[in-house]
């Protein structure tokens, strides 16, 4: 197998996540670059990896000329650092979301098919094992048609969307979003002048209507100790979160995915049905562990085979835009007082505008800024606020 130069641009939480994988795609690529402002990251990043760490990504990409680089940057930061890197004719792997506005991420995507690079999102859930089952089970027709999707989403609320579309099987033709500010939880002491809303107290929830007649119900609920959590609901049965449910019988028994794992290496899941529907591991070899160790050695994957073989990315700007514009739909029908929104969004929103404006407040430069002043800033960790409430 080629092996393919690859470099990192961040060495936090998810950067690490990220390289801890990477590390053992020996045969297929080759880390040659990492990226960090921060010193004790860098230094840890160094230790860690044996890899050429800089401080700024130009002079990384210009000194060890990657064909791929990895951005896990914080989200406020993705556009400048996708434009540097399509402006060297490296393809562009960037972490979720894809950008805080759709001006964002269409500036990202036009860049990349300007200088004709790939752009892929680490869009993640759609790539988990179980998922990936769901999805064999769904096209396999066990399920009818998917008509409804009842989705618990607070980590990431466009991972949610994610999981949406991908089952019902195209984007939203119309939501209606509501929001509001809850009591305070007593174990939660707000920072002052939040505007908007901590997560911890707000609450918001969307309703879609897909042009194939399905509906969709997504709640950023005010509690955390479900977890994220989502319902498939078909005419002729359901996925209810690791469950399967046929109906025909008045009280149908549940059908649980199973797994065969090696310690904690996943090697494949099936759904005990006749036929079976079952899902193998493809990355076994490398010892990637759990259903995200899966999905970024997937991502990995999907990128080398753009980078050696000229296959577009699975999940490109489009996927990473659609997960957005349906967030921003919410939030957008939310602000206006419920009031409904049409998609495919046209025109900047007036969530969007704040985003924006709060940008140039944060950053004092406009946030389609891909100038050196854009990519040599530190983007911090909490990036442009994301839920609005009533």
């Amino acid at each position: 197998m080629e092996r393919v130069k690859i470099a990192v641009i961040g060495a936090g939480l998810r950067g690490t996540q990220h390289l801890e994988t990477l590390v053992r795609l020996t045969d297929a690529f080759e880390l040659v670059g990492i990226a960090e402002q921060d010193p004790q990251r860098a230094e840890r990043a160094r230790r860690a990896y044996g890899a050429r760490v800089f401080q700024r990504p130009d002079e990384m990409l210009d000194e060890v000329e990657p064909a791929v680089v990895d951005v896990i940057v914080p989200p406020d930061g993705h556009l400048p650092m996708t434009a540097l890197a399509a402006d060297r004719g490296v393809h562009v792997l960037v972490e979720t979301p894809i950008a805080p506005t759709l001006a964002q991420t269409d500036a990202m995507i036009e860049v990349c098919e300007r200088k004709g690079v790939f752009l892929q999102l680490a869009e993640n859930v759609w790539r988990f094992p179980n998922e990936r089952l769901k999805k064999k089970a769904i096209d396999a027709g066990l399920l009818g048609d998917v008509i409804n999707v009842q989705l618990f989403y607070r980590s990431g609320s466009y991972h949610g969307m994610n999981a949406i579309h991908t089952h019902i099987g195209c984007g939203p033709s119309r939501v209606i979003g509501h929001a509001r500010s809850l009591k305070r939880r007593v174990d939660f002491e707000p920072a002052e002048d939040v505007r908007p809303v901590s997560p911890s107290y707000a609450w918001e929830i969307g309703v879609f209507d897909f042009p194939n007649g399905a509906t969709a119900v997504y709640q950023f609920p005010s509690r955390t100790e479900r977890g994220n959590y989502w319902e498939i609901i078909g005419t002729a049965g359901s996925f209810v979160d690791t469950e399967a449910v046929f109906y025909g019988d008045l009280a149908p028994a549940p059908v649980s995915i199973e797994a065969e794992m090696d310690g904690e290496i996943i090697v494949a899941v099936w759904l005990p049905v006749d036929p079976e529907v079952r899902w193998e591991n493809p990355f076994f070899k490398y010892g990637v562990q759990g259903p995200d160790g899966v999905a970024i050695a997937d991502l990995y994957m999907t990128m080398h085979a753009a980078s050696t073989e000229g296959r577009p990315p699975d999940y490109g700007g489009a996927g990473g835009r659609l997960d957005q514009e349906m967030l921003i739909g919410v939030r957008e029908s939310a602000f206006s007082g419920g009031k409904p929104v049409e998609f495919p969004l046209t025109e900047t929103t007036a969530y969007e505008r704040r985003l924006l404006e709060e940008y140039e407040r944060k950053y004092g430069s406009d946030a389609l800024d891909t100038s050196p002043e854009a990519w040599r800033t530190f983007y911090p960790r909490q990036s442009l606020k994301g839920t609005f409430v009533g």
